[in-house]
């Protein structure tokens, strides 16, 4: 009996111990489980409280390019800022810079140490790599992938590699017609006048214009001729490319087996356009000092004057022409299509050394790059105050408007605007392929790091000032040229040709 009580205590003992058991593992568990929940909940507001530390600081950004400033930008800028402000919740100061200023300012800017944010910058005004040589823009690689990466997406690759410098990108490409064609832009009016049809009557020579324009002399004497220089864009007319620019007084000769550097004033295609050049002065042709550049672009905006060697040739960018100049113009190619790394430097823009907000400036860029009303709004104003769009989609510009348009390659991507009346409605797929499939220079993608020989630069290029107007207007005698020459090489142009051979020596191995 005692054993059985004995069994039957121990029996209940165990029971109560595995109820106690089971009721602290119940409470265990609920502890657990609130636990649980209360992290969830802890981490919930951490995240939370995350997400509003991430939520974008306002900032103010500055932006410079060249435009002529004009009455009414402020209230499209103040439109702009309503995009951007609730897009990336930043404010833009967009300060336009008059052409003839330009240059000088921004290298004062950049010299003083100045914090702005972006700013226009090319291969022939405010100089890119001259810029980046000196340290002014910041690489922009890594804000790239992390801020940019739709607009970055929209241009082709090798686009890309042609604004690399020593591995990286310093400048944001304004995508738009990115291969070179030399062209001819003739006033219609002009031509129709005096019976010279540009698409029929030019046969892919400049010898065939002196009909027209001995007739021009003749028949309407206070007409201007034509004005025809040797510039990055119609070089390769003459089988010459500048490696540099073309104050470095330096090429490559494209029809050469040799990819070899030398003096630009030696080669057979520069003294063959200035052959032309001389007779064409002696004809009287060359009515005005072509060096200054704005005197002619006034008579041709007036209707003064017939041909100009303007440009790169682009589909339907008759019509671009023809709105900037007021004038009914006709656009013919000097040659086929041709990649150059400076037809992709020629439009950039650059975030600043000295910017206090690069990631939210790379935002700004992509914004812009992609977002098409912002990009109309800034490149051709307000709709129905500055332009008008037609049933088809086709922009017409507003008579008398008080808003100075940049151009639609200045700020962005160009494929984000809209056609203008005249052009063709595939205008921007055949640019596109005319950049994809067009011949390719042979260095394609080299950039001139110009620190070795600054100097030097600064020296020839003031040397090609001072002579820059007997140059374009072919008035150099032997003696003239023999003196120039002879400047040039005191000034140390064969230091430039040795150190741009041995660069592209470098760069050719490197990419084999």
């Amino acid at each position: 009996m005692k054993s059985n009580k004995v069994t039957r205590f121990l029996a209940l003992l165990l029971s109560i111990i595995m109820v106690l058991t089971v009721a602290g593992c119940g409470q265990q568990g609920e502890q657990k489980e609130s636990k649980q929940e209360s992290s969830k909940q802890q981490e919930s507001s951490k995240q939370e409280t995350s997400s509003e530390e991430e939520e974008l600081e306002f900032v103010t950004l500055t932006w410079y390019y060249y435009c002529e400033p004009s009455e009414g930008m402020d209230e499209v800028f103040a439109k702009a800022n309503e995009i951007i402000k609730e897009k990336i919740n930043a404010e833009v100061n967009f300060v336009p810079i008059s052409s003839s200023e330009y240059e000088e300012k921004m290298q004062l800017k950049d010299s003083s140490g100045e914090a702005y944010d972006l700013c226009w910058t090319s291969d022939w005004l405010n100089n890119y790599l001259g810029n980046v040589g000196k340290g002014a823009y910041l690489p922009l690689d890594d804000l790239i992938a992390e801020y940019a990466p739709t607009a970055y997406a929209q241009i082709p690759e090798k686009f890309w590699n042609a604004t690399k410098v020593d591995g990286q990108i310093y400048g944001f490409i304004n995508y738009q017609i990115s291969v070179r064609t030399p062209q001819l832009a003739f006033n219609k009016d002009l031509a129709e006048k005096h019976g010279f049809d540009p698409y029929t009557d030019f046969d892919g020579t400049l010898e065939s214009l002196e009909p027209y324009m001995d007739k021009l002399l003749k028949d309407d004497p206070k007409v201007f001729p034509i004005a025809f220089q040797m510039s990055a864009d119609s070089a390769p007319f003459w089988g010459l490319q500048f490696p540099i620019n073309q104050a470095a007084g330096v090429a490559i000769e494209l029809d050469k087996d040799e990819i070899k550097v030398v003096n630009v004033y030696e080669t057979d295609g520069f003294k063959e356009y200035y052959e032309l050049k001389k007779r064409w002065n002696e004809k009287g042709y060359l009515k005005l000092d072509e060096s200054a550049g704005t005197d002619f672009i006034t008579e041709f905006s007036n209707g003064n004057a017939a041909i100009w060697c303007t440009g790169s040739f682009s589909p339907g960018g008759e019509a671009n022409l023809s709105t900037t100049y007021g004038q009914p113009l006709a656009c013919v190619k000097l040659r086929d299509p041709f990649s150059t790394t400076s037809g992709v430097t020629a439009s950039l823009t650059a975030i600043s050394r000295n910017s206090k907000n690069p990631e939210r400036a790379m935002m700004l860029l992509e914004l812009i790059n992609t977002d098409s009303e912002l990009y109309n709004l800034l490149v051709y104003g307000i709709e129905d105050k500055h332009y008008t769009l037609n049933e088809e989609g086709f922009l017409k510009v507003a008579e008398n408007s008080d808003y100075a348009r940049p151009g639609d390659w200045k700020l962005g991507c160009a494929f984000n605007s809209y056609l203008l009346e005249g052009k063709p409605a595939d205008a921007w797929e055949l640019t596109k392929e005319l950049n994809e499939t067009a011949e390719a220079s042979p260095i394609m993608g080299f950039n001139f790091n110009s620190e070795p020989v600054n100097t030097e630069l600064a020296q020839v290029g003031a040397i090609y000032e001072q002579y820059k107007s007997m140059l374009h207007n072919a008035e150099m005698t032997d003696k003239d040229f023999e003196e120039f020459q002879s400047k040039l090489d005191k000034a140390g142009i064969q230091a430039i040709i040795d150190e741009t051979q041995a660069q592209i020596d470098a760069w050719l191995a490197a990419n084999k």
